[in-house]
């Protein structure tokens, strides 16, 4: 049973889980700046969001075997890096087909902090210190739909579509600064239930999404 120190901080759990939330949410703001900047036709907004689900879909089934086997800290590392790249890839996308890629590889990477997210969690202790932890990450699930496009809006009331995705460029190394400061322990050495875990992780996103 881990102690209050060696617990892995809410800050933490809440920036990793809702990777996907987030980076879902505040794309849906920019699909008719996007649609007119790159001279888009009507419907290219929905691809941009469908393609980063697809790559979250894609992702889950990958990222969730190896964290079943893996060291997830360096997992995790790995996978939010890949979202930052690939965030930075959007920002600077001037096509359709380089914009869907970039998207595709967000969703892919951004799948890596549900899963290892909540295999930290299942791996504390105490039962209260999880299921609280788990409640304040709730309320971040609840929040983000709402929040996320509010706060890409207000970056588009100044700012063109690039700034949202620049925006989750920093989102992501905030996850990939917690991460790389977290202590080893934190992380289960296997997670037999990895996969399910990007099940339930996977059934949130497309309740977020409708």
């Amino acid at each position: 049973m881990t102690s209050n120190r060696e617990q892995p901080g809410t800050l933490f759990i809440a920036c990793v889980i809702g990777t996907a939330s987030i980076g879902t949410n505040a794309a849906i703001p920019t699909a008719d700046r996007i649609e007119a900047a790159l001279n888009l036709g009507a419907g290219a907004g929905a691809q941009i969001v469908g393609a980063f689900a697809l790559g979250y879909a894609v992702g889950h089934l990958l990222i969730g075997i190896i964290a079943d086997r893996g060291n997830q800290k360096q997992l995790l590392s790995f996978s939010i890096a890949g979202f930052v790249v690939a965030s930075i890839a959007a920002s600077f996308a001037d096509s359709q087909a380089g914009l869907l890629m970039a998207r595709f590889a967000q969703g892919l990477f951004a799948s890596g902090g549900p899963i290892v997210g909540r295999s930290v969690v299942r791996a504390i202790g105490k039962y209260e210190d999880a299921a609280r932890k788990m409640s304040a990450t709730s309320a971040l699930f609840t929040w983000a739909p709402v929040l996320a496009p509010i706060l890409a809006g207000a970056l588009l009331v100044r700012f063109d579509w690039r700034s949202v995705y620049l925006a989750l460029a920093l989102y992501g190394l905030l996850g990939l600064f917690l991460t790389l400061r977290a202590p080893g322990s934190w992380f289960p050495r296997k997670s037999s239930t990895a996969t399910s875990a990007a099940a339930v992780s996977y059934t949130h996103l497309r309740a977020h999404e409708t």
